[in-house]
Order: structure tokens, then sequence, then C-alpha cells
């Protein structure tokens, strides 16, 4: 419940930077209309395209991955976090990356699908998800909601487990047990907020990949990119080291409350159902 309503509550308030985040990590021939791949004329487009074509563009799909990402990944995480805990009391280090590990490879195979409706719908204004999902089962069938698993599993994964490596050793070293309940909740969302930064910075890249492997072109509706490898060199030749950061900085102003609103509203409710995490 708690990782369900904290899902829901980031991925609404977040999405509008999401949609600017997916339109600059794209490859020219999908953003050619919405900016051009530049931070300033790619917002003006979302504010020419409005509320609902612009800033909450793709939300369904987000509030649903966002839903269950949450909620069953913090459900998993804390279960893995337990089991090992009890095998492994004085490795903390390990027993967080590893339920981090074990939680991200079963929830990227749910919650892709989500996502790869998600990139379409925010890559071609006015379409709607219900569009998109009629048109990849028509011309690609389920295949066609995998796009960008693998490169998803893979980052995910690394980035998940830095993420709560950093974020468990900050709570033991910084967080006050004595502290008063809204001091505490402070505590939390900086924590988070702290975490989320520096892993994000670190593993960045698979985002830019994960896009130009769910995308379609406007022209041909039809995916330009298909493989990691070649993808990656794709990028590596048209753009330099550089493109694999497009969009970065509405990724990070976007990852972080995401992940802060996430974790205060999940550790509030867990708190206020009885339970310690």
């Amino acid at each position: 419940m708690g990782g369900c309503t904290a899902g829901i509550c980031a991925a609404f308030v977040t999405n509008p930077l999401d949609v600017l985040r997916t339109r600059l990590q794209a490859s020219p021939a999908s953003s050619r209309m919405l900016g051009q791949k530049r931070l300033g004329p790619t917002f003006l487009v979302m504010v020419k395209d409005g509320w609902s074509k612009g800033y909450m563009s793709g939300l369904m799909p987000n509030l649903l991955a966002g839903m269950l990402s949450r909620g069953v990944y913090l459900t998993v995480y804390y279960a893995w976090k337990s089991s090992l805990a009890a095998v492994l009391p004085t490795h903390p280090h390990v027993v967080s990356s590893g339920a981090a590990f074990f939680s991200t490879l079963g929830l990227v195979a749910l919650i892709n699908p989500f996502y790869v409706i998600r990139v379409q719908v925010q890559l071609q204004p006015g379409t709607t998800a219900r569009t998109v999902v009629r048109r990849i089962w028509r011309t690609e069938g389920a295949k066609g909601f995998l796009p960008g698993t693998v490169t998803m599993m893979a980052g995910r994964t690394t980035e998940s487990m830095l993420y709560f490596v950093i974020y468990e050793h900050l709570k033991r070293t910084q967080l006050s047990e004595t502290a008063a309940t809204s001091r505490k909740s402070l505590q939390f969302f900086s924590l988070s907020m702290a975490s989320r930064l520096l892993a994000g910075l670190v593993t960045y890249p698979h985002n830019v990949i994960e896009t130009h492997l769910r995308e379609v072109n406007p022209g041909t509706g039809v995916h330009d990119f298909h493989g990691i490898v070649s993808t990656f060199r794709m990028i590596l030749g048209r753009d330099g080291p550089r493109g694999f950061y497009s969009g970065l900085t509405p990724h990070l102003i976007r990852v972080v409350p995401n992940t802060g609103i996430t974790f205060l509203v999940y550790e509030s409710t867990i708190r206020l159902l009885g339970y310690r995490c």
C-alpha cells in the first residue's frame, strides 16, 4: 500500500520533467518537431502542446509503472533485505546491494511494456496510450513491448544496487532515531535525494539507450534502433560521449524529488501502519 501510494504520487508530480527528459534523449528523427534536442525549444514546444499533450503526456502508463514499480519493488526489496540480513548480519552493504539486485531483476520484465508505451506517447503529441498499444500489437505483436528490457535490467540493477548501498549507509550513519517525526521525515527526504543523485549520475547513459530502443521513427513507423551495441555506437558516432547525457538536467531535477517523494510517502505510510523497515 505504501509503495503504490508513493509511486503514484511521485509519478504524477514529476511527469512534466519526464516528458522533457524523454524528448531530449530521443534521436533527431523523433525530436525534429519537438525542439531539436535543445532544452529551451523543447520546453517551449511542451508548453505550446498544453496540459494533456505536453505536461501530462504519457501520464497513464507512467502512473501504472510507478504504482507497480514502487508497490512491488519496495515490498520485495525489504523482504529480500530481511532474508539476507538474517544470513549476513555483519555485511550491511552486501545485504542492501543484494536485495536491490534481486528485486530489480524481476521488476523490469513487469514494467518495461509501460515504459515502451510512455516513450512513444511522449514523442508523438496527440497520440493516446490506447492508440500506441493497438499499433504495437497490430504491427509487432507481443515482442513490440520488449525493446529496452535488457538495457533497463542492466542499468536499473546497477543503479538500484548503488542507490540502496548509499541510502542504507546514510540511513544508518546520519539518521537520528530520537528526532521528532517532522524532522525525521525531512531526513528521509534528504538522504533519498542525495543517494539517487549520486547513483543517477553514474548510471545515466542507460536511459538514453533505452529511449532510442523504444522509440519509433515518426516518418516510417518502425524502430531505427534494434541492438544495444549498435545503438551505443550510433549515439557515440553521432553525438560523441556527451550524447549519453542528453536530457541529464531534467533527469536530475526529476529523479531527485521523485525518489524523495517516494520514500517520504513510503516511510511515513509504513510508520503510520505500525511497521518498521
